[in-house]
């Protein structure tokens, strides 16, 4: 619409010059008002476009996948697994700075294998049985179909005192974190 400061100028060098007609000055400040109106809708529209480019490009946004921290990489990554294969990644400084990623944490990765943001902890996942606990905090679990047996930490956070060899429990997606047992 133009440079506000340079038409409010004209519009009152319009009304100087045109001081001995009341009729047209009454207009003209009936104009300028109107123009007045006109720049604040359209910022107000400038405004809600841009929230609606931003709502939209987050919605063409990739979707993110999703993996779970087994624990403390190397040189302030972390590692985790995801799709069933492992990685070391960066962490976003915001989850670092808040309260950290723990082993067991379900978290969103970019593009770039960057942990993004923690998600909400599944409250289901594949099933397996407790067959033994090892040394260092790792159990040995059975799998649902019972001819596997794999090595599984529990999630930072779990009771484990209440876990005992035969009771059911749950597995994160890639099935190696305890994300809970089943009542």
């Amino acid at each position: 619409m133009g440079d506000p400061t340079h038409i409010v100028e004209l519009i009152d060098q319009v009304l100087n010059e045109t001081q001995d007609q009341p009729q047209l000055q009454e207009k003209i400040l009936d104009l300028r008002d109107a123009l007045f109106q006109a720049q604040q809708s359209s910022q107000q529209y400038a405004l809600k476009i841009k929230i609606l480019e931003e709502a939209i490009e987050k919605l063409k946004s990739p979707a993110h996948r999703i993996g779970t921290i087994l624990g403390q990489g190397e040189e302030g990554l972390v590692r985790l697994v995801s799709g069933g294969t492992e990685y070391q990644a960066a962490v976003v400084p915001e989850l670092v700075e808040n309260e950290g990623l723990k082993t067991g944490d379900q978290v969103a990765l970019n593009e770039g294998f960057v942990v993004v943001a923690r998600l909400l902890l599944p409250n289901q996942g594949p099933l397996a049985k407790i067959s033994g606990k090892l040394a260092g905090g790792q159990w040995l679990v059975q799998a649902a179909t019972g001819n596997t047996e794999t090595i599984v930490l529990a999630r930072e956070g779990l009771d484990e005192t209440h876990l005992k060899e035969g009771e059911e429990i749950f597995l994160d997606a890639n099935q190696r974190i305890i994300l809970g047992k089943l009542s």
